[in-house]
């Protein structure tokens, strides 16, 4: 029997950690991230003008139901953008040059050239929903 186990509990984590919500975390955080890098270049109001502007409003909970709307392909295209927004956070860390403002330029191009799978339309129907319009 505990041969049998074995196997089962090897893939807990593969499978607890690729959860629609882990995924949803893990973007938000990068993207906290980014915006913390970029925005240390300022102070003050301009600083909180950065870090408000690079956020953005929506219901997380919202989120997470609308990726499940197609989960597996949600999941694909999240770990997709995931990826990407690592390798920005890594590019815009060893090119940040607070005094030019054209040093990161070529970090957000990684975006455009990553060819992430696409939503679903029911999934990208269910987002719109999900984002603050105010």
């Amino acid at each position: 029997m505990k041969r049998r186990l074995l196997p089962l509990l090897a893939l807990i984590p593969l499978t607890t950690g690729c959860s629609i919500r882990s995924l949803v975390n893990q973007l938000e955080k990068e993207s906290d991230k980014t915006a913390d890098l970029v925005c240390d270049c300022f102070e003050g109001d301009l600083k909180t003008q950065c870090l408000d502007s690079a956020s953005f409003e929506f219901d997380k909970d919202c989120a997470v139901d609308a990726y499940k709307e197609d989960a597996d392909a949600s999941r694909e295209s999240l770990n997709c953008a995931l990826d990407a927004a690592k390798e920005v956070r890594k590019c815009i860390e060893d090119k940040l040059d607070c005094d030019d403002p054209t040093s990161t330029q070529e970090c957000y191009e990684i975006y455009e050239e990553t060819d992430c799978p696409e939503l679903p339309d029911k999934v990208n129907d269910a987002l719109a929903e999900c984002y603050d319009d105010e």
